[in-house]
């Protein structure tokens, strides 16, 4: 255990490197060693950066979970003073998997974002240069 707590900063070091993984792999096609090395050269030089946004949406996520379970076991509570416990609970793990469901996709939004992120502050990409390797006409301005 101690051991693990000494390596945490490493771990965590990693995870900031490799954040991008998915998306490179999707949006690049390539496949995942290649794109564990992009993901580090994107985060390489914005590891501070990129850090702060991971550490901010994950209170975010945990601040909006918190707040939804607190409510849900509020609506727990009610529902046993009016149906059996059984199905009560039933009901809020029902609710809970569906609150879930529409919380923690937020944190793989927020990674696709940076992604792109890193890739406009590093590569200067831009919309019209994506559309163009896409394929999709460009209208004239």
């Amino acid at each position: 255990m101690v051991l693990m707590l000494c390596l945490l900063p490493l771990w965590i070091w990693i995870w900031i490197g490799w954040i991008a993984v998915m998306p490179v792999m999707f949006v690049e096609n390539v496949g995942l060693i290649a794109a564990m090395g992009r993901s580090r050269r994107l985060v390489e030089g914005r590891w501070w950066r990129t850090f702060l946004i991971v550490i901010l949406m994950v209170v975010l996520i945990y601040v909006v979970s918190s707040a939804l379970g607190a409510f849900l076991y509020l609506g727990q509570t009610l529902l046993q003073i009016v149906l059996s416990s059984y199905l009560s609970l039933a009901i809020s793990e029902a609710v809970g998997v569906i609150v879930s469901s529409l919380v923690n996709p937020i944190f793989q939004i927020a990674i696709v974002l940076i992604y792109f992120d890193l890739r406009v502050r590093k590569e200067g990409l831009d919309l019209f240069q994506l559309a163009q390797q896409v394929g999709a006409p460009v209208p004239a301005a």
